[in-house]
């Protein structure tokens, strides 16, 4: 064990105070108050009980936390039922780190978290839904300074969900979720007084105020930057003869099927005070559920009749600029890890699946959504020394367990209880080492199969999953045909989460002719079937999938009953099943045999990022996309896994990969043998990047003489062969090669390589 010396915190900020000046409150941290210190070096408190009141209770942490500092973890989960408003009472240099609850972490349920009179606060992975208290934020920042909100999840506010207000100064709310707030006042974020950032928010289900700046006290400045809003009742964001200086850049506004006549605009103000500077915001306000968005900028987010002044510039005097993605980065990063992702709960899924599938969600009770959701309790690390880091860490990090890590300091200026809990949330922000790379159903636990729903009014399922082509067709309410494609992708190749762009390509198995829609879904992860076989699966029990013994409707599409005919005349679409994400559309012409077609929507980069919810379980990182065509048109034919691992169905992402276990396998194609095959899989790729379906065989990322070495190894009658020698023989002794491959009878079986692993 090594020894640190440990500093007290008070000696520590008295010395290097200004070498750490600008650290971030955390890595991740942004917006004006960035550089909030929170309870660093300060004790530790260990909520130990799900009580409203007294010792061990979340309420007794805050209410007698010292003015040295406090950094409040947590041993349980659950929810906390407030009996009234959590205040802070004026408690200042204090850290609430809820990602340190073990299980699904910590609901505050029935009233709000109140931050009055108070200064330099970080609060980090909670849930606060106020629910039955009246006229109640969710959190309520008034009159104080310094303030981090991060990662929390509001909904069911009474008031607004997160405001702030009342000559409080120095805000931050990033990467949070503010939902489904109680009709009739229904509201996001009020907002008066000083410096603000509101970054990377959902917004979704408020009537208004999404949000509503208002000049009160001090003067506003906001920088309102990446943020998603939808479905709003009646307006987005609106202010009312106000003055403040306000950055929109890069906000997304989507209407809804509950959005007012109002709400084709993002900002609607009537005061030439209102300065604002607008850039790079899209919107959706088409209501035919499915996402489709468009730049607007200027008027057409402020409204042709409103009141206003655009700013050439902007603002960041008192501003520091955040990192900005585009309109359509924030869409995928916000819906993928917006909110107290440490563990989302049935409430949050619902919300993202909601902006997704573009349903409505406006509740007058939070009953009429459901009951609150149940968190798993989980079990607390052991903290011999309560210094908020488990022994394992400590003792994994090189420290002896008695080493107070809450007061000891790492070279870059946290505290190793600070390094311990940023440990806890590692894919919580946008990712970073972006890679393209190519997941095919080929590889590891991917599977493709043609499934169907053929034969009139009497229809009788079937499958396939192991022919070398997949047919997609449907020919129309009176026709007799309906088949539909699934496709499993492994994702163990990237981490969890880390997708910033995606596309599914589909390569013609033979000439298609004609025009050819498809519908695109995902199914949710952990949906009845979702680890479906290829060899076995029919349309009968084929996930997502709607076998009503009637091939004139389609399995999932929601605007056809089951004669066949349009469910309804209005333009507003139906549910979609539960089971079921819509990711969007797109259509083909004719295509000859060879040639690729692709699916791109912002949607699907979320739902692969969803995978990541499931951490532990078998589901993580397996998902499946379902295609049906809508059309009546001829079938269109794609390749499979067994009709060419090379060209079958794959998705092309942008993500970070992640750092396998190396487990060296041959077998390319993925049919339990290594052998000629394998080695055809690997000439192709030679030379090139590549994965484990195009010669891969150490999961280095390239095709090369390495892996020629692990398939010679692997195969048990492999001739002598150098990279060189083989990798673009001649003609003549290509086919020689091949023959005497292929001929071969030895075999090596090989387990695949997740089973391997286990």
């Amino acid at each position: 064990m090594r020894t640190l010396t440990v500093l007290a915190a008070t000696l520590f900020f008295s010395t290097e105070a200004s070498v750490f000046a600008q650290l971030p409150a955390f890595p991740g941290a942004e917006g004006v108050a960035q550089y909030v210190t929170g309870g660093r070096g300060g004790d530790v408190y260990r909520v130990t009980n799900l009580n409203d009141t007294g010792a061990g209770s979340l309420r007794f942490g805050v209410q007698n936390a010292p003015t040295s500092g406090r950094t409040i973890v947590f041993d349980v989960s659950g929810t906390i039922n407030l009996a009234s408003s959590l205040n802070f009472n004026g408690r200042s240099n204090i850290t609430i780190a809820g990602q340190t609850a073990p299980g699904g972490g910590v609901t505050l349920f029935g009233h709000r978290l109140n931050i009055e009179n108070s200064d330099n606060v970080v609060v980090q992975f909670l849930r606060i839904r106020p629910a039955i208290a009246s006229n109640a934020d969710g959190i309520q920042i008034r009159s104080a300074t310094n303030v981090m909100i991060d990662h929390v999840t509001t909904s069911w506010g009474t008031d607004e969900n997160i405001s702030a207000t009342h000559n409080s100064n120095n805000v931050t709310v990033q990467w949070s979720t503010m939902t489904q707030g109680i009709l009739n006042h229904s509201f996001g974020s009020l907002l008066n007084g000083g410096n603000y950032s509101f970054h990377h928010n959902l917004y979704a289900h408020n009537r208004s105020r999404n949000p509503r700046p208002q000049h009160s006290g001090n003067y506003l400045n906001l920088d309102f930057v990446n943020n998603v809003i939808y479905n709003p009742g009646d307006r987005f964001g609106y202010s009312e003869g106000d003055g403040y200086d306000m950055n929109y850049i890069g906000n997304v506004g989507l209407k809804g099927p509950q959005g007012g006549n109002t709400a084709n605009h993002l900002m609607r103000t009537n005061s030439v005070n209102a300065k604002l500077y607008v850039e790079g915001n899209m919107t959706d306000i088409i209501r035919d559920g499915l996402l489709d968005l468009n730049p607007v900028n200027g008027g057409a987010v402020l409204g042709p009749t409103d009141a206003y002044t655009l700013s050439p510039t902007r603002f960041s005097t008192n501003l520091p600029q955040v990192t900005t993605h585009t309109a359509e980065q924030a869409y995928i990063h916000v819906l993928s890890r917006a909110g107290a992702v440490n563990y989302r709960d049935a409430h949050d899924r619902d919300m993202i699946r909601s902006v997704m599938n573009q349903e409505g969600g406006h509740v007058s009770s939070y009953t009429q959504w459901g009951s609150l959701p149940a968190l798993p309790a989980g079990t607390p690390a052991i903290d011999s020394n309560a210094d908020g880091v488990p022994d394992a860490w400590a003792t994994a990090n090189g420290f002896d367990t008695s080493t107070p890590l809450h007061q000891t300091f790492a070279s870059d200026g946290y505290t190793y209880l600070e390094k311990y809990i940023h440990s806890l949330t590692p894919y919580a922000y946008a990712p970073t080492n972006l890679t393209q790379h190519t997941i095919r159903t080929s590889y590891g636990n991917g599977a493709d199969a043609q499934v169907n729903e053929n034969g009139g009014t009497s229809a009788v399922s079937s499958g396939n999953g192991t022919a070398g082509a997949i047919n997609v067709h449907w020919d129309g309410a009176n026709g007799n045909v309906n088949q539909a494609m699934l496709l499993k992708f492994d994702l163990s190749e990237i981490l969890p989460g880390s997708v910033d762009n995606a596309r599914l390509d589909l390569t013609a198995a033979a000439n298609i002719t004609g025009t050819h829609d498809f519908k695109v879904y995902g199914l949710v992860h952990d949906a009845d079937g979702w680890d479906w076989n290829e060899e076995t699966v029919d349309f009968n029990n084929a996930p997502g999938l709607d076998f009503d013994g009637n091939s004139r409707t389609l399995g999932i599409d929601p605007r056809y009953t089951a004669n066949g005919n349009l469910a309804t005349p209005s333009n507003l679409p139906l549910p979609v099943p539960e089971d079921v994400l819509t990711l969007g559309t797109f259509s083909i012409g004719s295509t000859a045999a060879g040639e690729t077609v692709s699916f791109d929507n912002l949607n699907l980069a979320v739902m692969l990022n969803l995978a990541a919810y499931f951490e532990g379980e078998d589901q993580q990182g397996i998902v499946t996309l379902i295609l049906q065509q809508t059309n009546n048109s001829s079938a269109a034919s794609f390749l499979t896994k067994e009709g060419d691992s090379l060209l079958a169905p794959r998705l092309i992402v942008d993500a970070t990969l992640a750092e396998l276990s190396v487990i060296e396998n041959a077998d390319f194609n993925g049919d339990g043998s290594v052998d000629g095959r394998d080695f055809l899989i690997w000439q192709r790729g030679y030379g090139n990047p590549g994965s484990l379906g195009t010669g891969d065989a150490n999961g280095d990322g390239q095709v090369n003489a390495a892996d020629l070495a692990i398939w010679q190894a692997q195969y048990v009658n492999a001739p002598e062969l150098t990279a060189n020698s083989v990798a673009v023989p001649e003609p003549t002794a290509l086919l020689l090669l091949i023959t005497s491959l292929i001929g071969a009878t030895n075999r090596l079986r090989f387990r695949d390589p997740q089973a391997v692993s286990q």
